[in-house]
């Protein structure tokens, strides 16, 4: 058993899909490697195990109802490595904000595990680590997709499509911008939102949908055509949709404004909308920069820039 264990984990954001991957459209989706969350667990002289986080710092059976997935997972690691119910400090550094759509709390369960797994000194596999995830993710979030504790773990994009999850490789450059609006998202009532209106509205709703799908599929290519002005094109037509599907407002928009006010190539909000982060795309690391600092200087609450070139290794044959 070692002395001290780490386990880490990233972000993820999707790319292009949102809500039509609902009604089996595919989606893109990216990690986002340089986002992270750590945490770090080492042995401590008390009765009971402690934890150090952002959102609660005590013992464990004191944490608050809304980490109820995390001690849960808490709990069931402790079944499989800690018969002996030895005591220690759990440390969760996060640089992932909740309720944004970038994987938060699938994050912070992967590295948990991790660093579980490597203080007891136990061999991990891709599949194991996901089933521990989904303790977490099933509570917290009810019915997961799986996405979110899909991308958490791998270090390329994935395409989602009919429930499936496969690697995919493209030979892209630029950059995208990820800024966060301050604001949570929730997916339910998003869902809810464009659930009604194609209640209301089928067919032009249904029309949305599928377009978005289509988008999907054209960003495949662009992407690995390397044809990221047409790429960010897409983008902004993905926007568009999702802004009459209902999902955006008023904070979103005016990002995107800002963002394409700077040159950026296409934006557009990422994840379930009404609230957490916009995506844009440039060409250079220079105008990214320049992205981001106008997005921090116009009210993001945060901005991280991810490079796409970081992103095209080759598919692995991982086992999704």
């Amino acid at each position: 058993m070692n002395k001290e264990a780490i386990g880490k984990s990233h972000a993820k954001v999707i790319f292009l899909g949102e809500h039509s991957a609902v009604y089996q459209k595919p989606a893109i989706v990216f990690p986002l490697p340089q986002i992270e969350a750590q945490v770090t667990i080492k042995p401590i002289h008390s009765n009971e195990s402690e934890i150090e986080s952002k959102y609660f710092n005590g013992p464990l059976s004191e944490l608050p109802t809304s980490m109820t997935g995390i001690s849960q997972l808490i709990e069931r690691l402790n079944e499989l490595l800690n018969p002996k119910h030895i005591k220690f400090s759990i440390q969760i550094i996060s640089e992932i904000p909740l309720g944004r759509g970038m994987g938060s709390s699938a994050a912070t369960s992967a590295a948990l595990t991790r660093a579980y797994f490597a203080y007891f000194e136990k061999s991990l596999d891709k599949q194991e680590l996901d089933n521990l995830i989904n303790v977490e993710e099933s509570i917290t979030h009810g019915n997961p997709s799986g996405i979110d504790a899909k991308t958490v773990i791998s270090d390329q994009p994935i395409l989602f499509e009919n429930g499936h999850f496969t690697p995919i490789s493209f030979n892209t450059t630029g950059f995208i911008i990820i800024a966060d609006t301050g604001i949570s998202s929730n997916t339910k009532i998003a869902v809810d939102e464009v659930h009604n209106r194609l209640n209301y509205h089928p067919e032009l709703v249904k029309q949305e949908i599928n377009q978005l799908g289509n988008l999907t599929e054209q960003v495949k290519l662009t992407l690995n055509n390397n044809d990221i002005k047409k790429t960010g094109q897409l983008m902004n037509d993905a926007q568009m949709i999702l802004s009459n599907l209902g999902v955006s407002s008023f904070k979103l928009d005016h990002l995107i404004s800002v963002a394409k006010a700077n040159d950026a190539l296409g934006a557009k909000l990422t994840g379930s909308g009404m609230g957490g982060c916009i995506i844009a795309l440039c060409g250079t690391l220079e105008k990214a920069q320049l992205i981001k600092k106008q997005l921090l200087n116009n009210g993001a609450k945060s901005a991280w820039i991810q490079s796409l070139n970081e992103l095209t290794s080759e598919a692995k044959n991982d086992n999704f």
